[in-house]
C-alpha cells in the first residue's frame, strides 16, 4: 500500500511580520538610502510560531527618503546617532558645538 501526502486545512493561523533589520547607508557623495528585512512568520492561536514563510525587503533611495514630511526631523537624529558613534572611537574627530 503506497503512502500518500495529505492536505490539512489547519484554523487559527496568522502571518505576522516581524522586523529584522534596517541599514542606513551614505555614501561618498552624500546621498543616502535606507533597506530593511522583515521576516514572515505563521503563528497558532496561542501565538506560537509554527513556521517562518518568507522575507520581505524594502529599500528607499534619497528622493523617496525626502518625499517624507518628517524626514528633516529623522536626518537630523541619525546624523546626532552617527556621531555620537564617531566620538566613542576617535573622540578627537567630533567637536561639541
Amino acid at each position: 500500500m503506497a503512502l500518500e501526502i495529505a492536505t490539512i486545512d489547519v484554523s487559527g493561523i496568522k502571518r505576522t511580520a516581524v522586523f529584522e533589520s534596517l541599514t542606513i547607508t551614505q555614501s561618498k557623495d552624500g546621498r543616502m538610502s535606507v533597506d530593511g528585512r522583515y521576516r514572515i512568520e505563521l503563528r497558532d492561536s496561542d501565538g506560537a510560531v509554527v513556521a517562518v514563510t518568507s522575507q520581505a525587503v524594502f529599500g528607499f533611495n534619497q528622493e523617496e527618503l525626502m518625499a517624507n514630511p518628517g524626514f528633516m526631523t529623522g536626518y537630523g537624529i541619525i546624523r546626532d546617532l552617527a556621531r555620537r558613534g564617531l566620538a566613542q572611537s576617535n573622540p578627537e574627530l567630533v567637536t561639541e558645538s
